[in-house]
């Protein structure tokens, strides 16, 4: 298995940010999916590419949004993990519309 993530920070196609677990494009930020990836053993000049972006990339978000996404992040985390939290009160939350569902807090983060 590949971590699609990960190969996205190494490669430096994207930033990865290890307080909130989001890969961010400089241009896309969080909301990108990664699918596949292709491996070529040549130099990207050679594909008339420019050259490799720094490694690793640095992260694109200013300091006091990534803070708040990471402090949105452990709480939906502490939230996951509180007595009676499970997948099915996720689901549950989603179907009845509670006011604030664990699901929306994680995707507050992004």
């Amino acid at each position: 298995l590949v971590s699609m993530q990960r190969l996205a920070a190494v490669s430096a196609a994207a930033h990865m940010d290890m307080a909130t677990h989001l890969t961010v494009h400089p241009t896309f930020g969080a909301w990108v999916a990664w699918r596949a990836v292709v491996v070529v053993d040549s130099c990207p000049l050679a594909f008339g590419l420019p050259g490799l972006p720094p490694h690793p990339l640095p992260s694109p978000l200013p300091e006091d949004v990534r803070r708040l996404a990471a402090a949105r992040f452990t709480a939906a985390i502490k939230a996951l993990e509180a007595p009676g939290a499970s997948a099915l009160t996720i689901v549950r939350d989603a179907v009845t519309g509670l006011e604030r569902p664990i699901w929306r807090m994680f995707l507050e983060v992004r």
